[in-house]
């Protein structure tokens, strides 16, 4: 037996056959996609992003509402984008066949995303490399995917978007990764899928990755190859236990997450389109904190109409049946990507021309997205919630176009809220709480930006701290702010979920934590269990 300690990244044990997953792919062009030229290239474009979107609509359906699957928009966006498109026909042009050309513009592109200051950007050299192996499979006739004759622990280096995108819960038992981040697509996935996942170990310890049993433990992040019996009824024994424990939480399915001492703490879900509104519910949230309204703009092929916008907002606030929606207005930008908004290119999107900048710019596209509002906000609970906001100015020109749209078309009741989520926000908090009925404390966002750290860079996994106190300061700075403006203050980001933080955040004086559906129970729990 061997045993190799990783990085943990999402809990649970996983007992099966290693199976290596090698995204190495020969040089040689093969006959059949030799002579091949522009008309074939569009038509495996086209293919690749049919592709992409029915692996994108599978994704949403299997994450329920716990995470958008957006971020295939940033690879399909490739496929339409005019310059990298007649670079390969300029190539097929002067005399070399699709899937030659394809691969010489794949090769330029991700040297030009490599070459760039911004980590953010050298890591879309993967999304290039991706969508570009999918295209060059369909012209070669290459088979794709990750199909697992049986229910395996796949070993990788990494996982490209789309082959997260592709994962079958049913047939990956677990993930044993070198280089993926915490908040790698990956890591986020198979959180989101339950798959208990390690990161940090090298697929070499391995004698012959595809024979070997493994014991994959996502709570300590530990790897056991080959264990002897001893240690295989051992991890049964605790993965009974887990198993038992989760049908013990179904009791909390109705039952508020109040505090031995009585306090009552809010606990809703984050969704990302309405066909989740039903996971929602029955997970036992108490409403939703966090709605990705990108998520329609971002399935559009155009700017939506405010009938449209209308009709998506009136349908999941009816569904909702009086619990609380907070809808964040759309924050398209940095990962988040729609072609049809045309936007530059930029060394930093991160920190760039998205989110509210881009509709205080924009006021007509930003007010058709408040007049659905407004209108649906008749159906339901309703809360308007503005995103990246780094000024008090920013929040009082929202409220002056929210006034002016209601003057238009009325409303119902609703709570007008912002998203804390930069260094900025939090520092001014006090101010800003004079101008809002509600905080958010984004902490994914906060958390990069306080420590300088890109979360998706695997060289700076040990650099991205949750618990560094800078940021806990801004929190509980924020929070105060909150408490002394007399209004609520919730948590929605990675550390709403993360259960060594909830005393913090309980005592801290937060009032609701907003997590991915699947973690309402536990979270529920844990609340109980506090004094």
């Amino acid at each position: 037996m061997k045993i190799v300690a990783g990085n943990p990244i999402n809990g649970g044990v996983a007992y099966g056959k290693a199976r290596l997953v090698d995204r190495k792919k020969g040089n040689t062009v093969p006959d059949s996609a030799k002579k091949k030229g522009w008309k074939e290239f569009l038509a495996a474009k086209d293919a690749a992003a049919a592709q992409l979107r029915k692996a994108q609509a599978a994704l949403s359906e299997k994450l329920k509402g716990q995470e958008d699957a957006g971020f295939l928009e940033i690879q399909i966006s490739f496929l339409e984008n005019e310059n990298l498109l007649n670079t390969v026909k300029s190539y097929i042009e002067e005399g070399k066949d699709a899937l030659e050309a394809s691969k010489k513009v794949c090769g330029e592109y991700v040297q030009r995303f490599l070459g760039l200051d911004s980590e953010y950007m050298r890591e879309r050299a993967k999304d290039v490399r991706d969508v570009f192996d999918r295209v060059e499979n369909i012209l070669s006739g290459t088979e794709a995917g990750m199909e697992l004759e049986e229910p395996s622990v796949i070993v990788c280096t990494d996982l490209s978007p789309s082959e997260t995108a592709e994962l079958n819960p049913e047939k990956v038992l677990g993930i044993i990764a070198q280089k993926s981040t915490t908040y790698s697509h990956m890591a986020i996935m198979a959180r989101m899928l339950g798959i208990p996942t390690v990161t940090g170990v090298d697929a070499r310890i391995f004698d012959e990755p595809g024979g070997e049993t493994v014991i994959l433990d996502g709570d300590e992040g530990v790897v056991y190859i080959n264990p002897d019996g001893e240690m295989i009824r051992t991890y049964e024994r605790k993965a009974a236990a887990d198993r038992k424990r989760k049908e013990g939480l179904k009791a909390l399915l109705n039952k508020p997450a109040c505090t031995k001492s009585g306090r009552e703490i809010k606990i809703y879900a984050n969704a990302a389109g309405e066909e989740e509104i039903k996971t929602v519910a029955e997970n036992g949230a108490d409403g939703i904190g966090l709605l990705r309204s990108e998520f329609i703009y971002m399935r559009s092929d155009a700017y939506p109409t405010e009938e449209q916008l209308f009709e998506t907002y009136r349908r999941i606030l009816s569904e909702m049946e009086g619990k609380k929606v907070v809808i964040r207005t759309v924050d398209i930008g940095a990962d988040k990507a729609a072609g049809y908004f045309c936007l530059d290119h930029e060394e930093n999107p991160a920190m760039g021309y998205r989110g509210i900048r881009i509709c205080l710019d924009r006021t007509d596209l930003f007010k058709t997205q408040l007049r659905a509002l407004l209108r649906a906000s008749k159906y339901g609970n309703l809360a308007i919630m503005f995103p990246m906001i780094t000024d008090v100015s920013e929040v009082k020109r929202c409220k002056k176009l929210l006034d002016e749209v209601r003057r238009e078309v009325g409303s119902a009741p609703f709570e007008t809220g912002i998203m804390i989520e930069t260094p900025a926000a939090a520092l001014i908090s006090d101010k800003l709480a004079a101008e809002v009925d509600f905080f958010s404390i984004g902490t994914n966002d906060l958390m990069q930006f306080t420590l300088a750290v890109d979360r998706m860079n695997p060289k700076l996994e040990g650099t991205y701290d949750r618990y560094h106190p800078a940021l806990l300061m801004l929190v509980e700075m924020s929070v105060k702010a909150a408490k002394r403006a007399g209004i609520w203050v919730g948590i929605c980001g990675e550390l709403a979920g993360e259960e060594k933080l909830t005393e913090w955040f309980v005592q801290s004086g937060v009032d609701e934590l907003s997590v991915s559906a699947s973690c309402v129970l536990e979270l529920k729990e844990k609340v109980r269990s506090l004094d």
